[in-house]
């Protein structure tokens, strides 16, 4: 994965919500295409796929109109949630570090429901940027502080990069605790009847251990996950799976 690459944009990247409609070059798009095969699941053994498709590929109302979305089909199970966000959002920090903008979405659906016998899960609008691509201060971003999403000093330096991933709504659904040699990711479960972001949650968890996985290698730290036993439970907290930071 481009650690040290994708650690910088990690600290400006931004959701684009304006888009030119003029479609990327093809060029452009086979080296995105390259960049598909060098991906890396958080499961490999857990089945995805992805597509490219335009706004008359989905239905309804779009909500980001670009010129490219990125469709993907996998099971809605908390583990293939995980492995979506955690894919995904490389994606996502390829478009920004390669000047090109995207924006998570959530909301909408293509025609095609189904793909290679897997559902649509989620998509990933893409192109060139209409706005400002990334952000000039970290004090633009709207995070929680890092006492409210870790057990606070012991935990990884990497959070702090971590504090800055995307999820659906900023609700930052995730909370970690641990120490600097292996970290313990919990998500925080949603309050209310209606919570529209309740559902993304284990996306949004994925996202952040792709930011943690990112920023561990350009430490040159080896990060590896694990779910662990006996993990103490912790209130509004479901224990989800652990990193090994070697």
């Amino acid at each position: 994965m481009h650690g040290k690459k994708f650690e910088i944009v990690m600290h400006k990247r931004k959701a684009i919500r304006k888009f030119s409609k003029i479609p990327l070059q093809k060029q452009q798009i086979d080296k995105l295409l390259e960049f598909k095969d060098k991906i890396l699941p958080l499961f490999p053994d857990v089945k995805i796929e992805l597509k490219i498709i335009s706004s008359s590929d989905i239905f309804g109302f779009v909500f980001v109109d670009a010129p490219h979305y990125l469709a993907v089909y996998a099971e809605r199970t908390p583990r293939s949630d995980l492995n979506t966000g955690f894919i995904v959002e490389q994606f996502d920090l390829y478009f920004s570090a390669n000047g090109i903008g995207s924006c998570w979405l959530g909301m909408n659906r293509p025609n095609q429901t189904e793909f290679k016998d897997l559902p649509f899960s989620i998509m990933l609008a893409f192109g060139s940027a209409d706005e400002e691509l990334h952000r000039t201060d970290e004090a633009q971003y709207k995070r929680k502080e890092i006492q409210e999403i870790s057990s606070g000093e012991h935990c990884s330096d990497c959070l702090n990069t971590v504090r800055l991933a995307p999820s659906a709504m900023n609700k930052q659904p995730w909370y970690f605790s641990g120490d600097n040699r292996c970290i313990h990711a919990f998500s925080v479960k949603g309050k209310g009847v209606i919570n529209l972001a309740e559902s993304w949650r284990f996306v949004d968890l994925g996202i952040a251990l792709c930011f943690l996985y990112i920023s561990a290698c350009s430490h040159d730290k080896n990060c590896i996950f694990k779910k662990e036993d006996a993990i103490p439970a912790k209130k509004g907290c479901e224990y989800v799976i652990s990193c090994r930071l070697e």
